[in-house]
């Protein structure tokens, strides 16, 4: 039986990723991020629930009656969950859809969730 040894040697030939420019516009270590009010208007029958994906906010910051919001922080990755009875449609109007109601938090965001009887 033969033994065979294989040295495999990778050697990086690029130059140097450039230094990034720390000037002033750059966010210190202090900086508070950028919140805006998310407002989440439910009309008709139903119910809308979800939050951020995060630890500060977690998943049960939203759970609406008529009206309800929070401040979330803009870069916040958003879900949101609209269930109503089965004889009734649900629309959104807003960032998103019913069927994939996700967003990223950019300002001030409204989303209205209307569920009618059919």
């Amino acid at each position: 039986m033969r033994l065979v040894s294989l040295l495999v040697v990778v050697a990086a030939c690029a130059d140097p990723p450039p230094a990034v420019d720390a000037g002033l516009d750059a966010p210190g270590p202090d900086a508070v991020p950028t919140t805006g009010r998310l407002t989440v208007i439910r009309h008709g029958d139903g119910l809308v629930t979800g939050g951020t994906s995060t630890p500060t906010y977690a998943m049960d910051l939203i759970d609406c009656g008529a009206r309800c919001g929070a401040e979330v922080a803009d870069g916040e990755f958003v879900t949101l969950y609209a269930s109503g009875a089965p004889n009734v449609d649900v629309t959104v109007a807003g960032p998103c859809t019913v069927g994939n109601c996700q967003f990223i938090m950019e300002g001030p965001t409204t989303v209205t969730f209307t569920f009618t009887p059919r």
